[in-house]
């Protein structure tokens, strides 16, 4: 039984990584494009609005990944680690960025980054506390033996 739980465990933790991998992978290749398929609204910010929210997402998929895989880990130490990796990851980025012909990086663009990932975790601090659940995991069941 303990090992079933252990497999469990183990899967759960790949589970909830596929989502960072996933947005990984879809902005490295969005920014990738010379003219990446974007909504115009023709205001003026929109760049720095999408950068916002594609960041919000990341940010989230980030903590979600580290909570479930280091659940005695405190929240503050997780969310100044998922701001220091969703930095580097809008950093290099935007490094990236500099080099794909048609477009261009900036300092705003990854400003843009990190107030998404900011705003990702002002918003997972009341919902880790409205669902009650104050760590993703499991807890370790200690299976004792009968002796005969």
């Amino acid at each position: 039984m303990f090992k079933d739980k252990l497999a469990d465990r183990k899967y759960f933790r790949f589970v909830s990584c596929v989502p960072l991998i996933v947005l990984s992978i879809v902005i490295f290749t969005l920014s990738h494009m010379s003219r990446p398929p974007m909504p115009e609204s023709g205001y003026e910010f929109e760049d720095k609005v999408l950068h916002c929210v594609a960041y919000f997402a990341y940010g989230m998929t980030v903590l979600l990944a580290l909570m479930v895989n280091f659940p005695k880990v405190s929240f503050s130490k997780l969310a100044m680690l998922t701001l220091i990796i969703g930095g580097l990851f809008g950093f290099s980025d935007e490094y990236h960025q500099s080099f794909v012909p048609n477009r261009d990086s900036g300092i705003e663009d990854w400003y843009a980054d990190i107030t998404g990932i900011a705003m990702s975790l002002v918003t997972a601090i009341p919902l880790r506390k409205l669902t009650g659940i104050p760590r993703f995991g499991f807890k370790e069941e200690v299976v004792e033996e009968e002796t005969v």
